[in-house]
């Protein structure tokens, strides 16, 4: 039974998705307001992520990561790629949906040492491989 009505999908009979509107900002009026609305999204290079669970690194508790989008290089992505490729159970095509892969980037990102951020909570994983991910993404 063959559907020809645009709006509705064939398999499931609900209406196909809208698109959403650009979250692009016009001021930095309405990016304060876009980063308070969608605490993921990343505006600009740089985000500060307040950790749920502080982690001790070389003696020094870190309560926070500041990650630095803008100083990550295309070489850096090359090199944190060849390694999580290295590792046991990689697959390319959905690398960047992976926290093996965007928890290297975070860690390149925020300047600290990959085996240290293994360290966090699972939630701040989670979420640091959210805002890691929409980053790439973007």
């Amino acid at each position: 039974m063959e559907n020809n009505d645009m709006n509705t999908n064939p398999i499931f009979g609900s209406e196909k998705p809208v698109s959403q509107p650009s979250m692009v900002a016009e001021n930095k009026e309405q990016e304060d307001l876009m980063e308070e609305e969608h605490p993921f999204q990343i505006v600009g290079g740089i985000k500060t992520v307040v950790l749920y669970k502080p982690i001790t690194v070389n003696g020094k508790e870190i309560t926070e990561l500041t990650l630095n989008y803008d100083a990550l290089t295309a070489s850096d992505l090359d090199n944190i790629e060849a390694a999580a490729l290295a590792s046991k159970g990689m697959n390319p095509g959905v690398m960047v949906f992976t926290s093996k892969y965007t928890l290297r980037v975070a860690a390149k990102a925020a300047g600290i040492n990959y085996n240290d951020l293994k360290q966090i909570s699972a939630k701040d994983a989670s979420r640091l491989s959210l805002i890691t991910r929409n980053f790439l993404q973007a």
